[in-house]
């Protein structure tokens, strides 16, 4: 999937650019099963920021929202502007693989964004029929 860097914390541009390329090589492999879309506006950015923390949304966007789904669609909104990061995910979903692992993906990056941005971040997640929508923005300083 990817490689793990021994890095604990990237600048906020190096990882968005990094998390926006994880998804277009993901994207390449899924160009016959998927429809994948990529947002993604990037400023160049020294705030600092976990290696990793919000990649578990989009491994999850990968490993639930493509098989076994009819027409599979996953749309990723990556922004970072100022001293703000978004990260929006929006697919269908697998209903009978789905609802489990996806609240222990997200309860868990809640509890890391509590320790490393306390009132620092917005973290939403809706379901809505068979779509799911996560939003995650954290505001570095």
């Amino acid at each position: 999937m990817y490689r793990k860097s021994s890095q604990k914390l990237f600048s906020a541009s190096q990882e968005t650019d990094y998390l926006a390329g994880h998804i277009q090589r993901i994207k390449l492999n899924c160009v016959d099963t998927a429809r994948i879309d990529l947002n993604y506006v990037s400023v160049v950015s020294q705030h600092q920021i976990e290696h990793d923390l919000l990649m578990p949304l989009i491994n999850d966007a990968f490993e639930f929202g493509i098989p076994d789904v009819e027409k599979p669609i996953i749309i990723f909104d990556l922004q970072l502007e100022d001293n703000r990061l978004t990260v929006c995910v929006h697919y269908k979903r697998n209903m009978a693989v789905f609802d489990e692992r996806t609240q222990a993906t997200f309860l868990r990056l809640r509890r890391k964004l509590e320790a490393l941005y306390p009132n620092d971040y917005l973290l939403y997640r809706d379901y809505y029929l068979d779509n799911y929508l996560v939003f995650a923005q954290i505001n570095l300083t």
